[in-house]
């Protein structure tokens, strides 16, 4: 308590865009809006040649006479020349970008939100 007698507040804990990863691992997502099936691999880093395995795993689960629309931040590894190469060879996909700082579709927002729920709350 202060010295009125208020009870002292924690502070807000906030997260950045340029937090510290220490130990995390990435986990790409593919949800079909329509049957709430989710593809989730995970990878150990953040690199081209990983993100560009995570299309080819869609690619493998999916009808091929679907379009596939993948909604990606924009972390260079997005848009490297390995994953340009992979895309130009599969027509289907097509890459959407979001802008900078903004946040990802609800829908997979509220997917990492139970997650974090069910899995990584503090303490976890």
């Amino acid at each position: 308590r202060s010295p009125e007698g208020v009870p002292d507040l924690q502070p807000p804990e906030r997260r950045s865009f340029d937090y510290v990863r220490h130990g995390t691992v990435d986990l790409f997502a593919a949800l079909n809006t329509a049957t709430g099936k989710v593809i989730g691999p995970l990878s150990a880093q953040h690199r081209a040649v990983d993100f560009r395995d995570f299309p080819d795993e869609i690619d493998r689960q999916t009808d091929p006479g679907l379009a596939v629309h993948v909604i990606c931040d924009n972390l260079s590894a997005h848009k490297a020349p390995v994953v340009h190469k992979w895309l130009l060879a599969h027509p289907r996909f097509r890459l959407h970008f979001t802008p900078t700082y903004s946040s990802w579709i609800n829908q997979v927002e509220r997917w990492f939100a139970e997650l974090e729920r069910r899995c990584l709350e503090r303490g976890v």
